[in-house]
């Protein structure tokens, strides 16, 4: 799919989507994951970017840190452990400290079982430490 489809739309919330979707999980990640889509996933990029980016994720009710601490829960819960990258990289962009994320990954073994856990702190573990040594992201 080509970015320009996106950043060139009519729909202002698609343009508003892209621009958060860019800052929450970096340039690269965002580009890549659109630019691999197929142009079946056209009208689902379409849509992720306004209604998830675009609408959602510019709700004022939760602050940005908040929404990342839900978004992770829910990832850690579904087992999505390439979103859950990504999304803890943009957690860390959203202020939260390394510390909230590994409280965070504790608190859904409760609720979620201790495999999705073990699970979700690899994935999460892998990013922290590259983030602490100053790597740059592997998307």
């Amino acid at each position: 799919m080509d970015l320009d489809l996106l950043a060139g739309h009519n729909d202002p919330q698609v343009r508003a989507g892209l621009s958060r979707r860019r800052a929450v999980l970096g340039d690269d990640y965002t580009l890549a994951a659109i630019e691999r889509s197929s142009p079946l996933a056209e009208e689902l990029q379409v849509w992720v970017t306004r209604d998830v980016w675009g609408s959602t994720w510019e709700r004022p009710a939760l602050d940005l840190p908040s929404r990342s601490l839900v978004t992770l829960a829910l990832l850690v819960a579904g087992g999505h452990q390439q979103e859950l990258a990504a999304h803890v990289r943009g957690a860390l962009r959203n202020g939260l400290r390394a510390e909230q994320v590994l409280e965070l990954v504790r608190h859904c073994a409760a609720y979620c079982g201790a495999p999705v856990a073990l699970a979700a702190m690899r994935t999460v573990a892998e990013v922290l430490e590259a983030h602490a040594n100053g790597s740059p992201p592997t998307d």
